[in-house]
């Protein structure tokens, strides 16, 4: 009875084993996947849409199209029409190598809401959308020059 508990155990990891890899997709997957498209539709474009649509992973997707050398907007555009998750197209350009304000302002030029992009990008502490956080800001006291006389008001960094 034991050998058949165990040998029942093996199968039964070795086809969670398989279940699992099948549906891991790795980047090398994705840009043999990507070139392929390309390789038809002559853009990339089509192929990052092709490649959500089967349900790739939108980071790997937008990562490693920019990486295959193809513009960081144009990627981010393609995956915001195509109806990639807001959040991984961000990681995924910003992993490649594109900066954060270039990202978010691709991302808004591509129709998504600037509330939404805003939000992911002060979420993770990335710059983006002319947002950079002020060290040490607080009110600053004016007063008469030359000292101790009052009449001075409290102005706001916000003010400027």
């Amino acid at each position: 009875m034991g050998k058949a508990v165990l040998k029942v155990s093996s199968a039964v990891a070795v086809l969670f084993f398989i279940l699992l890899s099948a549906g891991t997709v790795f980047p090398q997957d994705i840009r043999t996947l990507l070139g392929e498209q390309v390789a038809l539709s002559k853009d990339i474009c089509p192929a990052v849409k092709h490649a959500i649509r089967e349900r790739r992973n939108t980071r790997e997707v937008v990562s490693t199209a920019i990486q295959m050398g193809h513009s960081a907007c144009y990627v981010v555009k393609c995956c915001i029409e195509g109806g990639g998750s807001l959040e991984q197209i961000i990681f995924g350009a910003v992993a490649a190598g594109a900066t954060p304000d270039v990202v978010s302002r691709c991302c808004v030029e591509a129709g998504a809401r600037p509330q939404d992009v805003a939000e992911v990008m002060q979420r993770e502490e990335l710059l983006g959308l002319g947002y950079t956080p002020a060290e040490g800001a607080g009110p600053v006291v004016i007063g008469f020059p030359g000292g101790n006389r009052s009449g001075g008001i409290v102005l706001s960094p916000s003010a400027f």
